[in-house]
């Protein structure tokens, strides 16, 4: 009697087991199934990225600045002063992407572009001249990046991807000193507009879910995008600059 019992049991535990499976299999196939085979998304994002060579060239220029000022008002025999007050750095940056995917089953592969950009800044001042010389150095990225994804299905509307990816990105390095000239001369520092190239490389966790044609999400991408040097008319400019860091990122787009 405890044999039939026994496999009563194990009989009963089988096919509910089995039906558990079977039930989980066939929902995991429907999410698949639901999930959309192309997608056009638009997304924005900021970052954390520290660029430490950025803020000290941008406040060494604005020092140059403030000995420049200084020698000129004691040219004219008048009190100079001048000194650097303020500053901003270039550790915080913002951007756009577009971006196009094709999707199987769970392998998933992105395209796309945009731009990302970030700026440090030095003010000089001084109590005896209504001049606020600011020096401004400002770094724009344009990346031309591919990513391969994977995804998993959360339920028939939503799913997480994880991608990994390199792409090809170019610099603009852009320095400028905006000054009201008080003093009757001007001052002469580097304003370069110079551009460099690089190899960088990305990965991604986001979110999605999908309203029909529509799908929204969101995530964190870190980043390894440094630029060494920048060309300027024949000149290389050799600073540290770049993306590296991490962002958080939402965007929208079309999903099929």
């Amino acid at each position: 009697m405890k044999q039939k019992e026994l496999v009563v049991l194990f009989s009963v535990v089988f096919v509910s087991l089995f039906s558990i499976g079977y039930a989980q299999g066939e929902k995991q196939v429907n999410e698949a199934d639901a999930m959309p085979s192309f997608q056009f998304l638009l997304t924005g994002d900021l970052g954390y990225a520290p660029n430490k060579k950025m803020n000290d060239l941008s406040k060494a220029m604005a020092e140059s600045v403030a000995e420049q000022y200084n020698y000129l008002a004691a040219a004219i025999s008048e009190p100079g002063g001048f000194s650097v007050t303020d500053s901003s750095k270039a550790d915080v940056n913002y951007g756009a992407d577009l971006e196009i995917r094709f999707w199987g089953d769970r392998i998933g592969f992105g395209f796309g572009s945009g731009f990302h950009y970030t700026e440090s800044s030095a003010s000089v001042t001084s109590p005896h001249w209504p001049d606020n010389p600011e020096y401004t150095l400002s770094l724009l990225v344009i990346p031309v990046a591919g990513t391969l994804y994977f995804r998993q299905p959360v339920s028939q509307k939503s799913f997480l991807a994880i991608g990994v990816g390199a792409g090809y990105y170019f610099g603009f390095l852009d320095g400028e000193l905006e000054s009201d000239y008080t003093i009757p001369h001007q001052v002469e520092v580097p304003e370069p507009i110079s551009d460099g190239t690089c190899i960088g490389y990305h990965a991604k966790i986001e979110y999605n879910y999908i309203i029909g044609n529509l799908s929204i999400g969101g995530g964190i991408a870190g980043r390894y995008v440094q630029f060494s040097e920048f060309e300027d008319s024949g000149a290389t400019i050799k600073v540290d600059a770049g993306l590296t860091g991490v962002s958080v990122y939402a965007g929208a787009g079309i999903s099929i």
